[in-house]
């Protein structure tokens, strides 16, 4: 079991996941801190437990107790996309056009998914963050969708309609265990894709190393 000094460290070390910081928050403050106004949060962790969160874990931690406490990153794109942005450690700017990469993504849905189970909401994306998957995976030239983005594969290719000929090269390539091509389209391609996949396994070996077992 983690002991206070190591639970307020990862309160305020920026690079903890917000699945940490969430956690964190529940071993100090209780169950009952999920119907706190965040100046209480902000006010009872300064006094009681001398520990500053900045902005981002602030941030981290509004999040983390959206997704234990509703569904609605599985509906609502704004809150996907924040969501899934702070889960890679990246501050949402609503000054600026932000918009997620497809391995934030793909991560960010990972973490999500866990963090909605411990809370036993039911995890089942709708219409909106499955169609901005599909557009941000578009936008960066994605054929198919990764395996981890899979649920966005059906919208992907209504808007991949004109490129069949090479989605189906790229599949061909993928099920002969290809990891790279002479056909510079298709090696383009198995690159992005594999570049997901090694990024979310990065980021998976690191969450089981840092986060307890249980909470």
């Amino acid at each position: 079991m983690t002991n206070p000094r190591q639970t307020t460290e990862i309160l305020e070390d920026q690079t903890s996941f917000v699945s940490e910081v969430l956690y964190s928050a529940l071993r100090l403050l209780g169950s009952s801190m999920i119907t706190w106004e965040p100046e209480s949060l902000w006010a009872t962790f300064e006094r009681e437990h001398h520990t500053q969160l900045s902005d981002l874990n602030k941030s981290k931690l509004l999040a983390g107790l959206a997704l234990y406490t509703t569904k609605m990153f599985c509906w609502e794109v704004n809150t996907f996309e924040n969501a899934v942005l702070l889960c890679n450690n990246t501050q949402d700017n609503p000054d600026v056009l932000q918009e997620a990469y497809p391995h934030q993504i793909a991560w960010g849905v990972i973490e999500a998914r866990e963090i909605m189970k411990a809370g036993n909401q039911h995890f089942e994306l709708d219409r909106e963050p499955i169609s901005y998957t599909a557009v941000v995976l578009h936008r960066d030239g994605f054929l198919l969708a990764p395996k981890d983005l899979e649920f966005a594969a059906e919208a992907l290719r209504s808007l991949n309609r004109g490129n069949q000929d090479a989605v189906w090269k790229v599949r061909e390539a993928l099920g002969r265990g290809e990891a790279d091509s002479k056909d510079e389209l298709i090696g383009l391609q198995l690159a992005r894709l594999l570049s997901v996949g090694r990024y979310v396994r990065e980021r998976r070996d690191l969450y089981k190393r840092r986060l307890p077992v249980e909470f």
